[in-house]
């Protein structure tokens, strides 16, 4: 079969015709629901980005007039959400059927590049689109570069396919995600944070987390995307949990290494340190946004 798929231009086993996760999302996305997409931005643009309602109890009959702008504001969002949901289910789609392939570095950030097997999005889930990471079952795969696939892909890409044998990590991630899709209770009148299938948080670490699941709840509420939730900067860290600043990050350093210590142990294979509490130089810290907040007792 002839393959018109470019070269690698460096010889590492990336295609030529490879791009960057973002870039790739816009390639490979029909237009259409782009446009949608563009819509929906500009609609929920035209309302305050701030979504305030009034209490019948205060307002009255009056609360329905003036919540009036909020309820279309909230229908703006939704649809925002909504058409933004849909780029992401097109797209992994095509990553799952072998109509597009991504490509990672088995040792980051010099080594070469090899195809992921389909069969992985199964198992991993996007969690930044912007930066082109992804995870699933403690496995973090950074700097996505994806190409199209098609027949050539699985004609002459299936001898490079990362193995079973080569990534444990993946192979495990595949079979058991879904149990390790990570879930957290919050018991506020035991000070305690339980990790499912994982451990418990006390002390210290069950306070720096409750506040950084206060603002993802907030996040969720709201109906943002995860790659928009929040992350809490350093100053507010400290003055809700009464440290200094370094003290905060000792606190979370801790707190990582509890978590990952936990996880590792549960899961029998490393975990990445941004498991629950991740962090971005300059915007601080913020509950990894896959992780799912089932309870909250005690508030």
């Amino acid at each position: 079969m002839n393959d018109s798929r470019a070269p690698s231009s460096q010889g590492n086993g990336l295609p030529g015709d490879a791009l960057p996760l973002p870039e790739a999302v816009r390639r490979f996305v029909p237009n259409d629901l782009w446009e949608t997409y563009a819509t929906a931005i500009r609609r929920r643009a035209s309302f305050p980005q701030r979504i305030v309602t009034y209490s019948t109890w205060i307002e009255g009959e009056a609360a329905a007039a003036k919540n009036r702008p909020a309820v279309l504001a909230l229908e703006a969002q939704a649809a925002k959400d909504k058409a933004w949901a849909t780029i992401q289910r097109v797209f992994l789609a095509r990553l799952t059927e072998g109509a597009l392939i991504a490509y990672v570095r088995r040792e980051f950030p010099f080594g070469k590049w090899d195809p992921l097997p389909p069969d992985s999005w199964r198992a991993l889930l996007i969690t930044d689109w912007r930066r082109g990471t992804a995870e699933g079952g403690g496995l973090r795969l950074a700097d996505l570069r994806i190409a199209p696939g098609g027949p050539s892909y699985s004609e002459e890409s299936a001898s490079r396919l990362i193995s079973a044998e080569e990534t444990p990590a993946l192979a495990a991630a595949a079979v058991s995600y879904a149990e390790r899709q990570l879930q957290l209770t919050i018991d506020n009148r035991t000070s305690k944070i339980t990790i499912k299938h994982v451990g418990e948080l006390t002390g210290a670490d069950y306070r720096l987390v409750a506040v950084l699941a206060e603002i993802a709840k907030q996040d969720i509420v709201q109906h943002l995307p995860p790659e928009e939730h929040r992350f809490v900067n350093v100053q507010q860290l400290t003055k809700q949990l009464k440290m200094t600043d370094g003290s905060l990050y000792r606190r979370v350093s801790k707190c990582r290494k509890a978590i990952a210590d936990m996880a590792a142990a549960a899961f029998g294979e490393p975990v990445s340190k941004e498991l629950v509490i991740e962090n971005s130089p300059w915007h601080g810290f913020r509950l990894n946004p896959n992780i799912r907040i089932i309870a909250s007792t005690g508030d």
